[in-house]
């Protein structure tokens, strides 16, 4: 036979008994309430599809870029002589619709294209390029 030290049960749970006697009920156990809002993808949605457009017109300016040594010539040459104005002009006639800042340095330009003033406007993309 094996002594058992402790008068009672260890895990209470794993007595037998505690099924059939219906005195012993368990503790519940009330869960906090949410902190969050419940959740509606409506707007994760609006906000996925307003990226696909700033991807569709990133991806404009990145296929020009591409396609045309004449145009990433200029581009670069503009930026080189901190002719911000040309540099705007250059990537807006790829057919870019959007808004856009632009940071160049010796080392790359980065193009921020915003949907800012338009239905649904979330969200931002940053392009940076080296060169």
């Amino acid at each position: 036979m094996h002594y058992y030290p402790y008068p009672q049960w260890v895990y209470p749970y794993s007595d037998p008994r505690w099924l059939f006697n219906n005195n012993l009920q368990p503790q519940t156990v009330l869960s906090p309430p949410n902190p969050f809002p419940s959740i509606n993808t409506q707007v994760l949605n609006t906000s996925a599809h307003s990226f696909q457009e700033l991807l569709k017109q990133a991806d404009l300016l990145a296929g020009k870029i591409v396609n045309s040594k004449e145009f990433a010539h200029d581009l670069m040459e503009a930026a080189q002589l901190s002719n911000t104005k040309k540099v705007d002009e250059l990537i807006l006639s790829t057919g870019i619709t959007l808004k856009i800042k632009t940071y160049f340095s010796p080392t790359g330009i980065r193009i921020e294209l915003t949907n800012a003033g338009n239905e649904g406007s979330c969200c931002n993309l940053l392009m940076t390029l080296k060169w």
